[in-house]
């Protein structure tokens, strides 16, 4: 028997990330905690987010100092997929301020 000509697409892939709002230069707090895609882009996920840490453009997020790019996704960087409730990422929102 062959595979069907239109196999159904993969199951989106998730990963429990902890975002911790940067309050000082060395200090952070945790604001949320979410399941986010690996497949949508980091921009998109800032809309989503932009009740808790506002304008987007405004939103720096980095993992171990490597800023994340908003066209890009999760998947793209090859973030572990492993997070979880017990091991979640840990994602590092600034909020830039505007020039002015």
């Amino acid at each position: 028997m062959s595979a069907p000509e239109n196999p159904r697409p993969e199951a989106d892939d998730f990963i429990r990330c902890m975002f911790h709002l940067e309050v000082a230069a060395t200090r952070t707090t945790i604001i949320q905690l979410a399941d986010c895609s690996m497949r949508v882009s980091i921009g998109h996920l800032k809309e989503d987010l932009a009740r808790y840490f506002g304008d987007p453009a405004g939103q720096v997020w980095s993992v171990e100092d490597r800023v994340f790019e908003d066209d890009r996704t999760f998947g793209s960087y090859c973030v572990d997929p492993s997070h979880d409730e017990l091991r979640p990422l840990r994602i590092v929102v600034r909020i830039s301020q505007p020039s002015e």
